[in-house]
């Protein structure tokens, strides 16, 4: 489950990102910032996420400056989903 989550947040990212260079097996350690997503492009991001895995960002999780990395953002859904299934 954890595989599928992450491969989703992956494409939905390559299709909010205006870098185009990056490397499929090394995109989780990558900077969001380094990736060319700025703080509007991460709330489309999130907004997409809530629907996607049907799960809602909290006002203090939607801060674009807290992630950092990709796998930060994939940790937090995934945590998300574990909570929703409780």
């Amino acid at each position: 489950m954890k595989q599928d989550t992450e491969k989703k947040i992956i494409e939905l990212l390559k299709r909010n990102i205006t870098k185009r260079n990056f490397d499929d097996s090394t995109i989780l350690d990558e900077d969001l910032n380094h990736l060319g997503i700025n703080s509007l492009n991460f709330i489309k991001i999130i907004v997409e996420l809530e629907e996607e895995f049907d799960i809602t960002f909290s006002d203090q999780q939607m801060n674009f400056e807290l992630f950092g990395k990709v796998k930060n953002l994939v940790a937090l859904v995934n945590e998300l989903l574990v909570t929703k299934k409780q």
